[in-house]
Order: C-alpha cells, then structure tokens, then sequence
C-alpha cells in the first residue's frame, strides 16, 4: 500500500463522524453546481461505473459545457456519447465497441498506453483530473468505503481529483486487499439502490475457439500462474482448464469462469510466491452470483492496477502465463492489437506490462491468440502489417502465438523459423501466398518447398514418452522449422553411427537435403522426432520416418539413436510409434533395410511383436514387418 494511502487510512481512524459523512449526502441537482464548465472528469470503470451519477450529470448539465469524460472501458448506459451530444467529449484508454465509431469520426480521443503507466502520469500532472465520478460501497465504522470490484486506477485518480463524487451502493461487494478509500477523500455522495452492471463472460464454447483453447491448455504447466486479457478467444480457454492443478492469478480481471475454477480447487494459488494463495486482481465484471461471492471473500484481493500489473510484481512469480488477444500478425512476430488498420479498437491494457512480467519470470510465457481468419473473412497472419496498423507487442518480445491450427514459439527464432511456424499455424486458405510473400521478400529460401503447408499438421501423434529412467521425452510429428534441429542432431552422431543410418559416409547435411527430411507431406509420409524436454534447448535425441516406396507400395522405415542416447529405449519406442502411425494410414506392411553389422538396430526390428520375414543380399538385411 502506498505511503499517502497510509497516511489517510492512519488519519481517517482518529477522524470519521458519522454526522459529517450524512452531510455530503447531497441531490444530483446539488451535486452538479460544484462542476464547472470546462472539467476532466474521470468516471469509474467497468463493473464499478456510477450510471446514475453519470445519466443525471448528462440530463441535468445543460449549462455545462466543454466537458471533458476520461475513461477506461465503461459498461452499460453512456449518454455523453449520444449523438448530437456536443457539451461532452471523451477520451478513452480502450476503444470499445461504443466508442469505435465515435473514435473513427473524430468524435472521441484514444490514448495508446499501458493501464500501469494511467496513475503515473495523473501523479506527474499530465492527466489532468478536476472531478472524480466513483462508485464506492457504504462506509464501515472506522470511515472507509471499499471500491469494490473498480479498484483499478481510482485511488490515484481520486487522490488527485479537486472534486470526489461518489455514488454509494449496497450491491457493491466489500473487496479484500487495497481496496479502500477514506471518505474524507469524498466530497459529496448520492445513494443508489441499482444493482451493479452484469456481463456475460462464461461465453458459450464454439469449434474454433474450442480448438484454440486446447491448444493453449497444452501450453500450461500445473502450478502456472495466469493471467488473461480482454476478448472472447481468451476468455474461452477457461474452459480447457478444469483437468490443470494448483493453477493461480494474477490478473487484472476477475470474471465467472476464474471464479468456477477457484470453487472446484482448479485454482488455489498454492504454488505462487508472491501472495500465495491469494488471486490478486484489479477490477471485476460478471454475475450476480460473482459479486455476491467476492464480498469479504479472503481469497481474492483486489489491488490498484500499477500494483497488479508492474513486471516486477508479475515475474515474482514462476510460471507465468499471460495470455492475450491479437487482430494481426505479420510473418517477422509484429503484433497489431488496438487498430483494424488506421482504425482504432481495442486498447494496449495490460498486455505489454504482462508480456514483460511473463518475460522476467522464471518459466514464464506469453500466448498471444488469434482466430486464423478475421470477421472480414482476410488473413490474421499477413505478410505485412495493415497501413496503419498499431504494433502492441515488437518483434523482439513477441512469444508465443496461437491459433485453432497450432501454437508456435517465436522468442528468439529468426526471420525464417518465425515464417515458417505462423504459415504452419495460418489458415489453410492463406498459406500459399504467404509462402510466396516469405519468398518474395526473402524471408526463406526461395527453394522452400512449402509441402507441409499444404497439409494439416497431425497434433494427435504427440506423445509424452518415460523412460526406464523416469526421464520425459516429447515424441512429435517433425514440423518445417525444425530445419536446424535436424542439422543438430546430424551433428551429434558419431561417424560410424552416421555411416550405419545411410550406409555411407556424410560430413554435411546442406539446406536441399534438410528440407526434404522437415517439409513433408504428412499425408503420405511421417518422420518423428523424440525431443530431451528436461534440456532448455529441447534438443533432438532420436530420430524416425517412413517414407513410401513407390515401386513396392509399402513404406520404408529408418530411425537413429543419438550415441549419447543409446540403450535407454528410445529405439524401441519411435519403432512402435511408427507402426502404430502406419497401421492408421491402412498399411499392413512396411519394410526396412539394415546393415548387418548394426546389430542393435536388428536387435529391434526383431522384438517388435510383430510377424515378419526376413532376407539379406549385399551386406543388408531387409526387413519386411505384417502389421
């Protein structure tokens, strides 16, 4: 809690008088002869916003003029936006769909900035802030009102406010954590026996943000710490989450779903550092039923938002995730997340101070998710950004990035790996001109084959795979940016073991050749990788693929053990992986050529379970397997 905030807590103890705070009680009419023209005037946000202070202060100013309405994302009625409603202007910090096209004509400001840096720049006198319209619960015996479910940015903003109007409602539930206001801080207040604003944010699932969320759920590590921004995209992957343990928050909102999920012990803030058992959050909007449960609730806590969203307090926690919504991406990782090109929507919330709190903090990532296709039927993925367009999150901090097609890692990967990956994760429609664009521009090879593409990468062959160890290892369908990992692990192997896998010496593995190993048709052929996940490189330890032969019908099998690797079962495992992957694609027989000298691969070929026959010619043994 900050220091002037103490001091007023500590003052407003030895000072509250109930006989003073009846005597703010004033009419709305009374009220508003205190405002003079020409005002900023800040309204409460979200599920907090006054509606009855701000209908009459609309209804009854007709002498004010030149008003200015600051805010952030106000819910429900919003008069001062009507048209023809000149006396009002409004600035905003989010560009929702009431505003959209009072900011596309001209009618209504948009501020770009991160919701931790509002309260720094009102306390450095660049926002200016005359009046403060609020929206508080009754007083308790000591003299302070709880700001409820609008903890956000009105403490500072009322601190800094000449005048204090608040509306006092029963509805609003008592929050635990930084939530309070002295009403010394108060100067005149109205009762309101409305019930806070109600959104609907347990949203019904549909396929593709369905698909999303699975995705996303893969991503998320038991123990995580999460937080979520705005949009429906996110907000769905809730409900991909109910079979994840000890999961906790630190979010800026509170909604149903988060709330579903606290009730079933999903999320108990078990593992986190910083509050630890404590969902920490700045603001709330949903049900009836969530308002009533936040209030006196000992496990939420409810923080001003430069508190909740300063990267230091995130990274305190290991295992962050923050996930947020996108409207477009360009192939080199830019993310556009407040404009439709030239056109605002959206706002920068608190995704940049959670992308670097995920960034700082030990295991943690950021997700951003889009839908592959945007509402106008184009791309989400595009080969440039609109004109116009906004970046939220650069090149050089984007993460992770998700669609219902996949979920790529770009942090660190160059131009070509990042194209590579979001033609992967683009709609199918799309892909082919991006691969030209990628080429076009010289992004990739202008020899990329790009057959994958055209392919739906088969998710459903990843598997986690133990060994005798206890050791985990990822086993996965090869994808085209796996170019130098292939190389990697080319590299890794001795001469020998390289000369038993190709029958020949190789010193090199140029691009051509590498490109025909990762760039497949997974529609005909497979290759699996086996990936050390204990590693931070992830390094590629084993390696398998079938490849049809054509003249026998059949496909042909070939796997190598990385030296380092050997005898801890890997071998045995990709050789089952293979078969069980073949049998799917209605083959009952694959073939394999080994060298006689190579012994433990025979060794394995020859415990598979399978009937097979065998035959040898020229220092080779042909395998051929009846599955």
């Amino acid at each position: 809690m900050r220091t002037f905030l103490k001091n007023a807590l500590h003052k407003q103890r030895n000072q509250f008088s109930l006989s003073e705070w009846q005597s703010k009680k004033k009419t709305i009419s009374k009220i508003i002869e205190h405002i003079p023209s020409g005002s900023h005037i800040f309204i409460g946000n979200g599920g907090a916003t006054p509606h009855k202070l701000v209908r009459e202060l609309v209804n009854l100013t007709h002498d004010l003029v030149d008003t200015n309405i600051i805010q952030i994302l106000n819910l429900g009625e919003t008069p001062y936006l009507e048209r023809g409603n000149s006396r009002f202007r409004t600035k905003t910090f989010y560009v929702d769909d009431q505003l959209y096209q009072h900011v596309k004509d001209g009618m209504s400001d948009y501020t770009p900035i991160s919701l931790s840096d509002i309260s720094r720049i009102a306390l450095e006198g660049k926002l200016r802030i005359d009046v403060a319209l609020i929206k508080v619960t009754p007083p308790n015996e000591k003299g302070f009102c709880s700001l409820g479910v609008g903890v956000d940015v009105t403490q500072e903003l009322a601190k800094q406010a000449k005048i204090v109007l608040a509306e006092v409602t029963k509805h609003m539930p008592w929050t635990e954590g930084d939530s309070l206001i002295p009403t010394s801080w108060i100067d005149y207040w109205v009762n309101s026996n409305s019930p806070l604003i109600k959104m609907q944010t347990h949203l019904p699932k549909d396929r593709i943000s369905q698909e999303i969320g699975e995705h996303v759920a893969r991503e998320i590590m038991d123990g995580s710490t999460l937080r979520v921004g705005i949009g429906n995209i996110v907000n769905s992957i809730w409900e991909c989450l109910h079979d994840k343990k000890d999961l906790g928050i630190h979010t800026e909102l509170m909604i149903d779903p988060i709330m579903l999920l606290m009730q079933k012990g999903v999320i108990n803030n078990s593992k986190k550092r910083f509050h630890p058992g404590k969902s920490i959050v700045t603001h709330a909007v949903g049900s009836k039923k969530l308002y009533q449960w936040l209030d006196r609730n000992p496990h939420v806590e409810f923080h001003p938002v430069a508190y909740t969203n300063d990267w230091r307090n995130i990274a305190k926690n290991r295992n962050v995730v923050s996930l947020s919504q996108g409207y477009e991406i360009d192939l080199t990782g830019q993310v556009c997340a407040d404009s439709k090109g030239d056109e605002f929507a959206g706002g920068f919330g608190g995704t940049s101070d959670f992308q670097q709190g995920a960034k700082h903090s030990k295991h943690g990532k950021s997700i951003v998710v889009f839908t592959s296709k945007k509402q106008n039927g184009h791309s989400s993925i595009v080969s440039a950004l609109s004109s116009g367009a906004g970046v939220v999150i650069t090149r050089a901090e984007v993460d992770y990035v998700a669609t219902e097609y996949g979920v790529v890692h770009l942090r660190g990967k160059t131009i070509r790996e990042r194209c590579l990956a979001l033609i992967q994760i683009a709609h199918p429609q799309f892909r082919d001109q991006l691969l030209s664009a990628a080429k076009r521009k010289r992004y990739v090879h202008p020899t990329q084959p790009g057959v994958s593409f055209q392919h739906r990468y088969p998710i459903e062959w990843e598997t986690l795979f133990i060994n005798k160890k206890q050791q985990e290892f990822l086993a996965r369908p090869v994808k085209a940016t796996d170019e130098d990992k292939v190389q990697d692990f080319f590299h890794s192997l001795s001469d020998h073991s390289i000369y038993l896998r190709y029958f020949r010496h190789m010193h090199s593995l140029p691009h051509k050749i590498l490109q025909g190993f990762v760039d497949i048709d997974y529609s005909q052929n497979m290759t699996i990788i086996i990936l050390n996940t204990n590693s931070v490189q992830k390094e590629i330890v084993a390696m398998g693929q079938w490849v049809v032969d054509v003249e026998e019908e059949m496909p042909e099998l070939a796997f190598q053990v990385s030296d380092s690797w050997q005898g801890h079962g890997l071998g045995t495992y990709l050789m089952q992986r293979l078969i069980t992957i073949a049998k799917t694609y209605n083959y009952s027989t694959l073939k394999a050529n080994v060298l006689a000298e190579n012994r433990a691969m025979r060794a394995v070929m020859e415990k598979t379970g399978y009937l097979y026959r065998k035959k040898f010619e020229f220092g080779v043994y042909t395998y051929y397997f009846h599955i």
